[in-house]
Parts: C-alpha cells; sequence; structure tokens
C-alpha cells in the first residue's frame, strides 16, 4: 500500500545509542557497565553484611540462654555475661569487609574506563595537573560519547524532515510566525495569506519545499568563558597597534562577556562610538542619513571618474603632441641626409669629369681631384653617421620624455583624486550627525544655507 505521505516513509523514528549485530535489537549505554554495576552492588551488599554481622566462638555452657546471647551480640551496647571458667570470643571479620571495598573500588573504575567518562569529564580531582592534559582526556571522554549524540542528532534530523515534508502537504491556514535571529530581536512573518484583489495565497507553504537543518552550539560556560578571553586578548593587541580599532570591537567583546546588564553596556558603548545596533531597524532620521550617504558617495564617484576621463584626454593630447614632435624631427634629419646624398654625388660627378678633361698630360692633376674627392667622400659618411646618432639620441630624448610626461600626469592623476576623496569624506563626515542629535538630509551639490547646524 502506497504511504499517504509526501515523505514516504514510517511516521515513526527511532532513537537508540547503538544496535546488536547478529538481530539489530537497540541497546542503551548502561549494556557494556551492567556486569561490573552487579558486581559492585553484590560488594556492597557483602560488605555491608558482614560490617552488621558478629561470630561467637565459645564453650559448651559459657552462657545461660542462647538466644539472649545472639540477642546481646547483635546490639551495639551489648552486655553479656558468661559463666567462670568458660571461654566466649567474638570475632568480627572487619579485614572480609575491606575486601569486599577494594574490589568495589575496582569495579567503579572499571565502570569509569568503560564507559569513557573520566574524572575529568565529572569534573573530579585527577593526575593530570595542565590544561592540555585535563583537556586532552576530556577529548578522550568525549570521543567514547560521540556515537551516542550522533545518533541522537540523526533522530531529530529525520524527525524534523518528517514534520517539515507534513506542514509542506497539509498546512494550508494564515498563521504568523514569530522569526528570533542569532540576538533574539523577533520578527514578524505571515504564511498563508490571502490576497483579496487576486484571490491567490501569499506565501503558501504547501507550494515551497526546504531543507531541515539541525545547528548545534556548545553553551558550556567554560567554552563561552575561554571564547571571550581569547576575544579580549586579541582585542588587547590591536588596542596597543591602533585604540580606535580597539574601541570599535568594544562592544562585540562586552556581548560575548556574561555579565548583569549586558545589553545597556553594548547600548552605551555603541552610543560613545557613533554605531547603531545592527539587529534594529533604521529610523527615519537614520534612513535620511544614510539616503544622503548614498547620494554623496555616488556624486563623488561621478566626480572622480569624470577627473579620470578629463586626465586620460590630457595624456593623450600630450603623448600626441611628442609623437607630432617627434615625426617633425624625424622629417628634418631625412631632409638633410638627403641633401648631404646630393652634395656627394655632385662631387663625385665634378671630379670624373675633370679627370676625362685633363687628359693624359694631367694625370697627376686627375689623381689630386681624385683624391679630393675620396676625401669629400669620407666626409660626408662621417657627418651621415654623426647625423645618425644625433637621430638615435633625439629619438631615445622623445621616448624619455614622453615616458616622463605619462608618469608624472598619472601621478598628478592619483593625487587629485586622492584628495577629491578626502574632500568628500571630510564632507561626509561633517553631514553626519552626532550621537544623540538628528539627522539632517543633504542634497549632492547644494550647499547648506548660512547658520544651519
Amino acid at each position: 500500500q502506497a504511504s499517504p505521505y509526501h515523505h514516504n516513509k514510517i511516521p515513526f523514528v527511532p532513537v537508540w545509542c547503538f544496535r546488536r549485530k547478529r538481530d539489530n535489537a537497540p541497546y542503551g549505554a548502561v549494556r557494556q557497565v551492567r556486569d561490573a554495576q552487579e558486581d559492585l552492588n553484590k560488594r556492597a551488599s557483602k560488605a555491608l553484611y558482614i560490617l552488621s554481622t558478629n561470630q561467637v566462638i565459645m564453650d559448651k555452657g559459657a552462657v545461660d540462654d542462647v538466644e539472649e546471647l545472639r540477642q546481646e551480640v547483635a546490639r551495639p551496647d551489648a552486655v553479656i555475661v558468661k559463666n567462670p571458667g568458660k571461654t566466649l570470643e567474638i570475632n568480627r571479620d572487619v579485614q572480609l569487609a575491606h575486601e569486599h571495598m577494594v574490589l568495589m573500588d575496582r569495579d567503579a573504575l572499571a565502570i569509569r574506563q568503560v564507559s569513557g567518562v573520566t574524572d575529568e569529564n565529572l569534573g573530579r580531582h585527577s593526575n593530570a595537573t595542565s590544561g592540555r592534559a585535563i583537556i586532552a582526556r576530556q577529548d578522550q571522554g568525549g570521543t567514547v560519547t560521540t556515537e551516542l549524540f550522533d545518533n541522537l542528532r540523526l533522530a531529530f534530523q529525520l524527525a524534523g524532515e518528517m514534520q517539515l515534508s507534513l506542514i509542506e502537504q497539509f498546512y494550508n491556514q494564515e498563521k504568523v510566525i514569530r522569526l528570533t535571529n542569532e540576538r533574539g530581536v523577533s520578527s514578524w512573518d505571515t504564511v498563508n495569506q490571502l490576497d483579496p484583489a487576486s484571490g491567490r495565497t501569499l506565501n503558501a507553504i504547501t507550494a515551497s519545499q526546504a531543507d531541515f537543518i539541525v545547528a548545534e552550539q556548545d553553551f558550556r560556560s567554560s567554552l563561552r568563558q575561554a571564547m571571550f578571553e581569547s576575544l579580549f586578548d586579541v582585542t588587547t593587541k590591536l588596542a596597543a597597534m591602533d585604540p580606535q580599532i580597539a574601541m570599535n570591537m568594544l562592544d562585540l567583546v562586552i556581548d560575548m562577556a556574561d555579565l548583569p546588564n549586558k545589553d545597556e553596556l553594548v547600548a552605551r558603548i555603541r552610543s560613545l562610538n557613533g554605531m547603531r545596533d545592527p539587529s534594529k531597524k533604521l529610523t527615519p532620521e537614520e534612513e535620511q542619513q544614510q539616503q544622503a550617504q548614498q547620494a554623496e558617495a555616488a556624486h563623488n564617484q561621478q566626480m572622480n571618474a569624470a577627473a579620470q576621463q578629463l586626465s586620460l584626454d590630457e595624456q593623450a593630447a600630450k603623448v600626441e603632441k611628442l609623437k607630432a614632435d617627434a615625426a617633425a624631427v624625424l622629417a628634418d634629419i631625412e631632409a638633410r641626409r638627403a641633401e648631404f646624398d646630393i652634395k656627394r654625388k655632385e662631387l663625385m660627378l665634378s671630379a670624373g669629369q675633370a679627370g676625362q678633361a685633363g687628359g693624359a698630360g694631367e694625370a697627376g692633376e686627375g689623381q689630386d681631384a681624385q683624391h679630393a674627392a675620396l676625401g669629400a667622400d669620407m666626409a660626408l659618411k662621417a657627418s651621415q653617421q654623426k647625423l645618425s646618432a644625433q637621430t638615435d639620441m633625439a629619438k631615445a630624448e622623445l621616448a624619455a620624455r614622453t615616458a616622463l610626461e605619462i608618469a608624472e600626469g598619472k601621478n598628478q592623476t592619483a593625487i587629485e583624486i586622492a584628495r577629491m576623496n578626502a574632500a568628500a569624506q571630510k564632507a561626509v563626515a561633517a553631514a553626519a550627525p552626532k550621537p544623540g542629535q538628528p539627522a539632517q538630509p543633504t542634497q549632492p551639490g547644494k550647499p547648506k544655507a548660512k547658520g544651519a547646524k
């Protein structure tokens, strides 16, 4: 038969500590210490019986009435009259009772060892003296009991999932639910609310699907005290570097402490520091102040973006000017190089014509003309090399000037932006109301009236 529930499970959740392997029968944490407990009870009963009874060793005829003797021996203030010449001895076996007591102590030790609950877990005195040793033994005892709490947590998880599934399946009535946050502040939410205008159900539980999560938190005072001490130590170290940081964290430190009127202390500290309670809703004055700060921040961001764009445009114009100057210098160098080439060709041409016109008789003069042409050619080559070196130097100088102009422009832009941000922050801080004073709404770029507070 199909299950009528959406979770499709048996609507019962068993809770157990352990399960027996051969038949999965559940059993508790006491089963493994049951034998030691029975032996301890038996030893205690035997020791009590031995200490409560007495043995009488006597000769026959030592007393006139044996039953009267039995009653007197059982009394702590017994008076016994024996006949002369007869021996009467009362034996109390205290040593045997002591042996039973020793075995009882061994049984108690076996119970603690088998169960995993150490003396440190119980807060008893032990041979562990250092804090680390005590914590290590407490963790050792917690290891044995971890499985028990894991099974309990699993049972909570399964039961919660079933309950949530049943709510999502059957709960369709309107209800106001109170929700609390980690600070205990309440908020109210309405589910399955009918909208009169459209006739639809708002926040319908049956139309949603959620997960059930079991969160765990240790509420031991010792752990909370340790967390408070750690946070206080961190705050003390921060105070040595920057006292303002410690002041801003002081409300969190006091919130972790177990002090009377803690909420009032935290509220006063936040009032002195100009901070508000994050768990409370914004007041109309705080909303106006927040909107004014957001508008001021947006205005400052637009101004910063405009300033950055203007600086980038100026830098681009400077780079284009430097490129134009470099192109003009290169064009001048190329013109001078062409002029030198023309002069060289003219000298070589004139030297050749002079050699042909002189003939054989003027061979010496032709050779002199050739030597002159060669000298002119070498001079032109030297001039070209010098011009080439000057060109490289001009290029390097232009590149250095370009890089320097760009770097100076970036630095100037960063300085201007930092100056504008500092001015904006100062204006926002001046516009923020002091503790105890209502906020005054302001508009970006609109100056306050003279004499306004």
